[in-house]
């Protein structure tokens, strides 16, 4: 509560005169329709309850899906193009990102795994539940003679190893979504099972395999399991947050593998090495990979392994995919009919969010990578949009 009134006060002193003359509102008792609106917010939601109701008459609360933009995205905005959001819009998106993780689907708020959740209370739960099993592994190593330093350095190993996989993750998520065929693929995949999204109010993830063994599915659910893994195996989900957003599949190399790793063979290289095959790097993953194609060749996923441009590795694919959610589904969907002439603007509110900075000058250099990932962002989607045409 504290970033959004730090946000708002500064929004107002930026502007005198304009944010601080709002009217005093009359409350009105909600038509039947908009009573039946808020309805479908979950009983046992009651953030999504008080959001839905608030806004049951704004055009956002009638779409599926609603993405949350960061506070310091929204913050970053509000500096660069002051008079981009109405006090009516900035109350709406400061409201949407208080209420939800990244947003929400079917009147659910969903957190997409990939992103952090802007609630920092939220982020504090997360650490916390982490902690006992941090010290559990960390007293198991005491117990074989590992030293303090030793075990600060296994964690800070894992950490930087988490990171670059995320980021991979990312990377991956931002070339599927801007993809053509992955994105046919994709929407003749949620037609076939939307009816079944609609009541679960999720997409079913694949199932967890504690003890090694396959999941048990039973008979009535067994052809909607089947459709679910065939098409997260092929383009390497481990499930859908939203009609919009895949979920890449995580490399667990750091912690056990939580995937029953017979049937997830199709979908990558599963791979056990006995100590001594260490003494030395002559083989590599990259290796193992080349080998394994040669029998088994994902081909629709060519473009992604193979034809790496200069200059665009995972950090621009992952700024792509943040680019995706907050520019593409959140402000294009709310705002489409202001951004013309706006955009270099909204480049360098992008990259104060990037940046984490307030430094003018830091903000224009970094600006011009935002434009360039930007204008690739656009170029993709645009292929996506003229295949989608052509297939109509």
């Amino acid at each position: 509560m504290a970033q959004r009134r730090s946000g708002r006060k500064q929004a107002k002193t930026g502007r005198p005169g304009k944010r601080g003359t709002a009217k005093k509102r009359v409350k009105r008792k909600a038509p039947r329709g908009q009573q039946e609106q808020e309805n479908l917010a979950a009983d046992d939601d009651p953030q999504a309850r008080r959001f839905f109701k608030k806004y049951s008459d704004h055009p956002a609360s009638q779409h599926d899906c609603i993405y949350a933009l960061p506070f310091e995205l929204i913050k970053g905005i509000l500096k660069e193009l002051p008079d981009f959001l109405s006090p009516k819009d900035e109350e709406f998106e400061f409201d949407l990102t208080e209420s939800c993780a990244t947003g929400f689907f079917l009147k659910q708020s969903f957190q997409y795994p990939l992103f952090p959740t802007p609630n920092t209370k939220v982020r504090q739960q997360q650490w916390e539940m982490q902690l006992p099993i941090r010290r559990i592994l960390a007293e198991e190593m005491m117990n074989v003679g590992r030293s303090d330093p030793q075990i600060k350095r296994y964690f800070e190993k894992q950490h930087e190893i988490d990171q670059k996989l995320q980021l991979r993750q990312m990377s991956f998520s931002g070339w599927l979504v801007t993809d053509p065929q992955f994105r046919r693929e994709c929407r003749s995949f949620c037609k076939s099972i939307e009816n079944r999204v609609r009541e679960e109010k999720t997409f079913r993830p694949i199932p967890f395999s504690f003890v090694g063994g396959p999941p048990f599915i039973s008979d009535e659910n067994r052809e909607y399991y089947d459709a679910c893994m065939s098409f997260y195996k092929r383009w390497n989900l481990d499930t859908i947050a939203s009609w919009d957003l895949p979920v890449p599949m995580r490399a667990d190399v750091v912690t056990p593998s939580l995937y029953h790793l017979d049937s997830m063979r199709d979908a990558g290289i599963i791979v056990f090495l006995p100590w001594f095959q260490f003494r030395d790097r002559d083989i590599t993953l990259r290796d193992l990979a080349d080998w394994q194609q040669l029998s088994q060749r994902p081909d629709h996923l060519e473009d992604w392994l193979k034809h790496r441009p200069d200059n665009w590795g995972h950090d621009r694919f992952a700024m792509m995919l943040r680019m995706y959610v907050y520019l593409e589904l959140g402000l294009k969907h709310r705002y489409g009919n202001r951004l013309k002439g706006r955009l270099t603007g909204l480049d360098a509110a992008f990259a104060r969010y990037f940046q984490r900075t307030t430094d003018s000058l830091e903000t224009d250099r970094y600006a011009g990578s935002v434009k360039k990932v930007r204008q690739e962002l656009s170029r993709r989607l645009k292929k996506v949009e003229e295949e989608q045409s052509a297939n109509d």
